[in-house]
């Protein structure tokens, strides 16, 4: 009777020290997970590994442990977790073909490409139609410039996963370095559909849009993209370029064109040193604006444009010098030769070339030219310099309107060795895209 007690007393404290130890382990393992949700990952990781000790056929730490361990960089304990779970009997296929994945994207990461795609098939034999193993060849494909490859790839993830937003990234991507804007515009979309702060998929339509000269719909993306010290060129142009051209808010886009004065490596400076030169001209800050039109480089497309500013400017700045000048330029008193020399000249510094010659005399000279650097831009201009003691008259003016209608010439320069009557060019409009030069204007973009 007290050997049947002692033994049933036995099994009892037995049962309870087991359902202690079980329960116990199973508490470590909550607090683990808890602690990973409320970001404590290093105490969870703690938890994790004591856990593991516990309980070694469990695979539901080392699926915690690997993902720590990848997002930390700490390839070789996340590997270790990785394979461990691929030979764990109590894996899930879909678990073991996670823990491949992440192997393998870890070898591309380190340029093991032949390594990493032995775990992408090892992954895809466990579960074929895993997004990350198809993710993950889709990258292993762009790396050694498979691009169709890599397409079918990224498309299969989405086949099974239509949320994925890196691999439908990747896929606008592609299809905006080859050209294929509509595919581009059409991915980066359903992104922002999806994360509708998504930054890359935000700035990329921007650009595109941008690029296309709409520069409503290009606003429309980029306000908002966070500038970041990456971004800040193309974000501040593109913010400036909407106010100056759709809004026309210029005090607005000046404070984008203002930043991108202090920017380095700005791609766009002569265009943002002229814009700006330009409204601070509006606005009367007269010395700012000669100041910054003088440091633009010679030879660009505003060229023409900033030369007769800088001359109304100084004009204003420095009246006595101008009138001295005007007295002391006299281009008339150049042989013919020596006048086509500058005519030439001229071109070559506003960045045209001839294509054909009209006239060529005592009197002047007109061509048809293109720019130089575009030449398969179907753009004509239609080119006259003027040998005159006199000053043109609106009527020689409307004479050279009506020849470049008649060659069918998109842009019109007339350029005349004396001055234009007061009021001439006043009458020329920006939409018939027709410049007037005078001998100032010559003088100041020849350098005298």
């Amino acid at each position: 009777m007290i050997t049947a007690l002692l033994f049933l007393i036995i099994v009892l404290f037995s049962g309870m020290m087991y359902a202690y130890i079980y329960y116990s382990k199973e508490n470590v393992l909550k607090d683990a997970i808890t602690m990973y949700n409320n970001g404590e990952i290093d105490d969870a990781v703690e938890k994790f590994r004591t856990y593991v000790v516990m309980r070694k056929d469990d695979v539901i730490p080392r699926i915690y442990l690997s993902k720590i361990y990848f997002e930390k960089k700490d390839n070789i304990d996340c590997i270790r977790e990785c394979v461990s779970i691929t030979i764990n009997k109590k894996a899930t296929n879909q678990e073991k073909s996670d823990a491949y994945a992440m192997m393998g994207e870890i070898y591309l990461e380190q340029n093991q490409i032949n390594r990493s795609a032995q775990m992408i098939a090892e992954g895809l034999r466990q579960m074929p139609k895993n997004p990350k193993l198809h993710y993950t060849l889709g990258l292993i494909y762009l790396k050694t410039e498979k691009i169709n490859n890599a397409i079918v790839s990224l498309n299969n993830v989405l086949a099974n996963d239509r949320g994925h937003i890196p691999a439908r990234l990747k896929l606008a991507y592609i299809h905006q370095t080859s050209g294929d804007m509509v595919k581009a515009v059409f991915q980066y979309k359903k992104v922002i559909e999806l994360e509708s702060t998504n930054q890359d998929a935000r700035y990329s339509l921007a650009m595109i849009y941008f690029n296309d000269w709409n520069y409503e719909k290009a606003y429309g993306e980029m306000k908002f993209v966070k500038e970041t010290e990456e971004n800040a060129v193309n974000y501040n142009y593109v913010m400036s370029k909407y106010f100056l051209e759709e809004e026309v808010d210029k005090k607005r886009a000046l404070i984008y064109l203002e930043k991108l004065l202090l920017v380095e490596g700005n791609s766009y400076i002569n265009d943002v040193k002229y814009e700006v030169g330009k409204i601070y001209q509006e606005l009367e800050r007269y010395q700012e604006a000669f100041d910054l039109l003088k440091t633009i480089q010679t030879g660009g497309k505003n060229s023409i444009d900033i030369e007769k500013r800088l001359y109304e400017l100084e004009k204003i700045l420095n009246p006595k010098y101008y009138e001295e000048l005007l007295e002391k330029i006299d281009y008339n008193k150049l042989s013919v030769q020596e006048t086509e020399e500058l005519f030439y000249k001229m071109l070559d510094t506003l960045g045209y070339k001839e294509v054909k010659l009209f006239d060529r005399g005592k009197t002047g000279f007109t061509v048809l030219a293109v720019d130089k650097y575009r030449p398969a831009i179907n753009e004509k201009y239609f080119i006259t310099m003027l040998r005159s003691e006199e000053e043109i008259t609106l009527e020689q003016v409307n004479d050279f309107r009506a020849k470049k209608r008649d060659e069918k010439a998109q842009f019109g320069i007339l350029i005349t060795t004396s001055m234009f009557e007061d009021g001439v060019t006043e009458t020329v409009t920006q939409e018939e895209r027709v410049t007037l030069i005078d001998k100032i204007n010559i003088y100041e973009l020849m350098g005298g």
